[in-house]
């Protein structure tokens, strides 16, 4: 829930307390400094307000000032002249002093008009008039409102990413920049498509080690092709860019049609040890349209190829109107305590967990489980003080992949304290969401399970959560 944070300030015993008294009773709320009409109390006041008004840190909060205690001032005005007390003063009555008040903060912006066409108004907080307080009210809360609007409007709002390694933040950060129609530069472009590249010939000489690791049977009648063109592939050194050697290129397209490539990829949760992309089967089903020449990375393309992050990047990006800046670290082990600097002004943190990851361990830490590595990094994220007033939106991600591998790889092999069904989906997610919860007192308000490279579903996600 957004609140509005609202400062009541002003002399002692100038009625702030009873103010807030009459808003309960009311039901508004606005940003007021008001001064006590009385004697030398009204020249520390003064002198208040234009220490307070002229505050920098204050600069963008609407004002509305309040003269409290009218009836008071009235009665006094019979008997104490106002010139006996601003003996440097020319006003001779309320209303030009009022107005020399108007025309010496005229640069604090605009003059709400809620008693008179000078735009001020001199009220009684008694409640003698309820009904035109609330009118009043309802105006105040009008324009607070619009106000924030416009200044939620023209603010960057500063997001961090964060997550363990591979776990889907930096397709988060793509896939709200293809939603929001901000595309690609051309050097981006390139980047991706040589990114690409390595992708597929990194996947398929892994999947060509997984082939002889599970003993996968090959036809008599392939056998010497199969061999010749592993033996071409596994010893090619590619050079990080878009071209490829065009004998390589010949031998990857022509195994990557073989049933024993397609059987590889679609044991590959058997091949953890081998580190292989969770992209990879897309990649090597598109071998021969990414090698052509003329080839063009598409959105999807863009999304699935997989770059470690070792760098912070900072990506602006504008959703409805509001301008965002994502920050995006690395989430290996090694470089999490360089996040901390990053933490300072950060209005929401998107917390990203590949949910898929239950049955593989850390490539920094053999011996650690992923998901477990990722809850306890959550906990120490969402429980760090810098944080304490920043948004958390948690983010379970490459539910693809769980639903397909929950079937064949039971999660009771490695979440020990999981004693629900092993194949019961929503038993599985509530438990995987409360394990998270637990970790911290603060109430997760925006839980979210997904698949990042899903463009229709993530549509859905970011129009609620942004």
């Amino acid at each position: 829930d957004n609140f509005v944070i609202v400062l009541v300030l002003g002399s002692a015993d100038s009625g702030k307390s009873t103010l807030i008294k009459q808003i309960r009773i009311t039901s508004s709320n606005g940003v007021f400094t008001m001064g006590e009409i009385d004697g030398i109390g009204l020249c520390d006041a003064l002198n208040l307000f234009k220490s307070v008004v002229n505050n920098p840190l204050l600069c963008k909060i609407e004002f509305m000032l309040y003269f409290n205690k009218m009836d008071i001032f009235e009665e006094k005005l019979k008997t104490v002249p106002l010139k006996k007390i601003f003996s440097s003063s020319t006003v001779q009555d309320e209303n030009s002093y009022a107005d020399s008040l108007v025309d010496e903060h005229s640069t604090l912006g605009n003059t709400y008009e809620f008693g008179n066409e000078d735009g001020i108004n001199f009220t009684d907080d008694s409640g003698s008039n309820p009904r035109k307080a609330q009118q009043r009210n309802k105006l105040i809360n009008k324009k607070l409102k619009k106000e924030r609007k416009e200044l939620i409007n023209t603010t960057l709002i500063k997001v961090l990413v964060l997550g363990s390694a591979d776990s889907g933040k930096s397709t988060l950060i793509k896939q709200v920049r293809i939603l929001n129609k901000m595309g690609f530069s051309m050097q981006e472009i390139h980047e991706f498509h040589v990114v690409i590249i390595g992708n597929l010939i990194g996947s398929m000489k892994k999947i060509i080690k997984g082939v002889e690791m599970l003993k996968i049977e090959i036809p008599t009648e392939l056998l010497d092709e199969y061999n010749k063109s592993v033996e071409i592939i596994s010893s090619y050194l590619w050079n990080t860019s878009v071209e490829v050697d065009p004998e390589v290129t010949e031998m990857m397209i022509k195994i990557s049609k073989m049933d024993v490539i397609k059987e590889g990829l679609k044991r590959s949760t058997e091949l953890n040890s081998l580190g292989i992309q969770d992209t990879a089967s897309y990649f090597v089903t598109n071998t021969e349209r990414i090698l052509d020449t003329m080839f063009y990375p598409n959105n999807q393309d863009i999304l699935l190829s997989r770059r470690a992050t070792t760098t912070v990047t900072s990506t602006a990006v504008t959703v409805s109107g509001t301008e965002f800046k994502f920050i995006d670290v690395s989430g290996q082990k090694s470089q999490r305590k360089t996040w901390l600097p990053y933490f300072e002004d950060a209005a929401a943190t998107m917390f990203v967990v590949d949910i898929s990851s239950y049955d593989k361990n850390m490539e920094e830490e053999s011996s650690t489980n992923r998901l477990f590595d990722a809850w306890k990094l959550f906990g120490e994220i969402i429980n760090n003080e810098l944080l304490a007033n920043t948004e958390f939106m948690l983010f379970f991600n490459k539910m693809d992949l769980f639903i397909s591998k929950i079937g064949t790889v039971l999660v009771t092999d490695y979440l020990e304290d999981y004693k629900g069904n092993p194949k019961d989906l929503r038993d599985i997610k509530i438990f995987i969401a409360k394990k998270f919860q637990s970790i911290t007192e603060r109430r997760l308000n925006y839980v979210y399970f997904t698949t990042t490279t899903d463009s229709k579903l993530m549509k859905k996600v970011i129009s609620t959560s942004m």
